[in-house]
């Protein structure tokens, strides 16, 4: 990634608009990937202890260069206010950018003649992560009853060696929550848990937008926990006891 590359990507609104997230930290802004193929749109939560990736099929790219860079306030702003249009452009030039919509009787363009380019972030996953397949709907439904009063409360989420279910337990209070691991999932010979911040669990899962009926939790073998769903997936880091 450099000043230098050049690059157009045209996506679909509606896509887009709905991948939006409406509250922004000014700490941490989201990045947008783009190449020939692709667009990705990461958010950050609870200083990063959180992060939801959205995937975008591009409709049409000039080429196959790769840019990552921040998506301001203003920025998204203007995405959201293109409701009447079917399709936005993103062009790249000389580290600027435009944003371009058109119909068949008008057009608009809002240039941002200098953006911050950014490293993109990525996570592996390897074959070695244990991978368990949920109910969707009841996972996202959880995490909207989950308490949050207590900043410093953390939320422990297990399996048991041998059951067809995943346990969800809040540190500081008496919630408590069982998903079901579906049919086509194997018991598993052995226990595994991950432990994190419930403010970070809660940011990134609000308002989460998933039409499959499953996903996928995934213990990553570096510690961090994963949930995957068609173009979207979050990603939790695992709490740390200060010393």
């Amino acid at each position: 990634m450099s000043d230098g590359v050049s690059i157009s990507c045209t996506v679909y609104l509606d896509v887009i608009r709905q991948s939006l997230i409406d509250t922004l930290s000014d700490k941490m802004l989201p990045r947008v990937m783009m190449n020939g193929t692709l667009m990705k749109i990461t958010y950050f939560f609870d200083g990063a202890s959180g992060m939801r990736v959205i995937s975008i099929p591009v409709y049409r790219a000039s080429n196959n260069q790769q840019i990552c860079f921040e998506i301001t306030p203003t920025m998204q702003g203007f995405i959201k206010r293109c409701k009447s249009f079917d399709k936005m452009t993103f062009n790249i030039k000389n580290g600027a950018l435009s944003l371009l919509v058109q119909s068949a009787c008008c057009a608009l363009r809002y240039d941002f003649p200098i953006i911050n380019i950014v490293d993109d972030t990525s996570i592996d996953h390897t074959q070695e992560d244990t991978v368990i397949e949920i109910p969707t709907n009841d996972w996202l439904e959880i995490w909207k009853t989950i308490p949050d009063e207590n900043d410093d409360s953390n939320v422990i989420i297990s399996h048991k060696k041998g059951e067809k279910a995943i346990t969800l337990k809040h540190s500081k209070s008496s919630w408590a929550a069982v998903i079901q691991i579906q049919q086509n999932t194997q018991s598993l010979s052995f226990a595994i848990s991950f432990i994190c911040p419930v403010s970070a669990a809660k940011l990134s899962f609000a308002n989460c937008i998933s039409k499959d009926t499953t996903s996928f939790l995934h213990f990553l073998k570096n510690t961090v926990l994963c949930w995957s769903s068609s173009g979207i997936s979050v990603y939790l880091a695992p709490y740390i006891a200060e010393k």
